[in-house]
């Protein structure tokens, strides 16, 4: 546990300055014309915890349910900063036969974001892919980067595990 304490403190401070940096009035010249272009709309870190079923093993199975609901989730971006204040709950499925090494699926969130989100694993290591969406941003980010560490919190089979993922996410169309 005091590993994953340490490890979401240094994804919040990393989220923060992210945020930060993808807003071009986080660098003050003097007159607008020199501000950059934000490189990125939101940067955010999400904690918790999740189901999969029937369980990882090494024989191939597909999963037909795969969940996930935050914990603690810090984001910063061009709608300004929200914390784990509504949780975040994602509900999926694998396209493709799951082993303990690797895994591929989809599913869809709901709570403080919304969207659909495409997950590949690779031993403990999933990357994300989709759009996102916040109450205040309906129009939704694409994810630009998101990398997440998958720990079992079971064995044989793997049904529960805790995740820690960080992501930055692009603008919306619309620019905001």
């Amino acid at each position: 546990m005091r590993s994953i304490k340490k490890l979401a403190v240094v994804a919040v401070v990393a989220a923060a300055f992210t945020g930060l940096v993808s807003q071009g009035s986080a660098f003050a010249c003097g007159t607008p014309s020199c501000l950059p272009e934000p490189v990125a709309s939101d940067a955010g870190v999400v904690l918790g915890t999740g189901t999969i079923a029937p369980g990882l093993t090494t024989v191939p199975t597909v999963q037909t349910s795969v969940t996930f609901d935050s914990s603690l989730y810090v984001i910063a971006g061009d709608e300004g900063v929200s914390d784990g204040t509504v949780g975040i709950h994602f509900a999926g499925s694998s396209d493709v036969a799951e082993t303990l090494n690797a895994g591929h699926g989809s599913g869809t969130l709901s709570g403080a974001l919304g969207g659909t989100v495409v997950y590949s694993r690779t031993a403990n290591v999933v990357t994300l892919s989709g759009t996102i969406n916040a109450g205040s941003d309906p129009d939704g980010d694409t994810l630009r980067a998101a990398a997440c560490i998958f720990v079992p919190t079971t064995v044989n089979p793997v049904t529960s595990y805790a995740l820690l993922c960080a992501a930055v996410t692009n603008p919306s169309p619309d620019g905001q």
